[in-house]
């Protein structure tokens, strides 16, 4: 009885769970001048974690030349979302701190990538 009520128990503990960010891109990144920066990040929780990008502190907003992709997979096991930014052709204002922060109702967990224009 008390093994049972503990797997009961310790699933219902997995069921709900805070973001977490589990892969993403090296702290730093070079990118050349009129290329693509491509950064990534993937992040674990239940419910799903949503994802949004920052840079310098702002939020990014899709414009031409950035496109956010998204993957999204959902199994009993995990749930998991990974992103994807990019921005083509990258300029010298897009060198700066980037952030992916993954958000859901039990918290947030978030990762500093910084990205520096190579000439």
């Amino acid at each position: 009885m008390v093994d049972k009520l503990y797997e009961k128990n310790r699933h219902v503990i997995r069921r709900f769970q805070g973001p977490r960010i589990v892969r993403h891109s090296f702290f730093k990144q070079h990118f050349r001048l009129g290329y693509k920066l491509k950064l990534f990040c993937e992040a674990h929780g239940t419910p799903l974690p949503d994802m949004r990008w920052y840079k310098d502190g702002v939020e990014i907003r899709l414009r031409p030349g950035i496109r956010v992709h998204l993957h999204i997979r959902a199994e009993v096991t995990v749930n998991s979302v990974a992103s994807h930014m990019e921005i083509d052709p990258a300029g010298v204002l897009d060198a700066g701190e980037y952030e992916c922060v993954a958000n859901n109702a039990h918290g947030y967990h978030l990762q500093h990538i910084r990205a520096e224009a190579r000439l």
